[in-house]
């Protein structure tokens, strides 16, 4: 990644970091111009519009990657994790549990994947499986996202209490 788009990205993670998405987005945006053939760029690009929930732009940019033709980059299980993601957003609940099982695999435990994993759990009705994730979330990262756990256990939460309704 060249000096220009490298400055552009890092700004984009200080805005994600304050979960200003669009923000975030329009700084990778601008990386992307700068640097077009980057695999890094294309993949924090990719995951500001999954985080933006623009699914089929993220879709497009990891599409884009694999057209650079990148053999082994350290980056190819957390983009397939991402896909993952945007196939759950899209309601194809086995190819996205796919995609994440693969990225976990191969040692892409970053808190996003693991939140979609933990998605997936709900989905399918998993409710400890999926409680059990969350933990491992904030073990290994107590600093995620809060906004992004406490969605997930207020969903988990929802669903147990209709589940005991039944």
């Amino acid at each position: 990644m060249n000096y220009r788009a490298s400055r552009l990205v890092n700004k984009a993670y200080l805005q994600l970091e304050k979960q200003n998405y669009a923000q975030a987005l329009v700084l990778l945006q601008q990386a992307r111009e700068k640097d077009p053939k980057s695999d890094e760029v294309c993949a924090y690009l990719g995951e500001a519009y999954i985080l933006n929930e623009r699914y089929d732009e993220a879709m497009q940019v990891f599409d884009d990657r694999e057209l650079l033709k990148i053999k082994a980059s350290h980056l190819n299980p957390y983009i397939k994790g991402y896909r993952g993601r945007v196939y759950l957003e899209r309601g194809d609940i086995e190819e996205a549990e796919k995609l994440v099982s693969a990225a976990i695999t191969a040692d892409a435990n970053e808190p996003e994947i693991l939140l979609t994993k933990a998605l997936i759990q709900v989905y399918k009705g998993e409710t400890q499986s999926a409680l059990k994730t969350m933990r491992k979330i904030d073990y290994n990262d107590p600093s995620f996202y809060y906004r992004k756990i406490k969605f997930l256990l207020d969903k988990l939460s929802k669903q147990t209490s209709e589940n005991n309704e039944c």
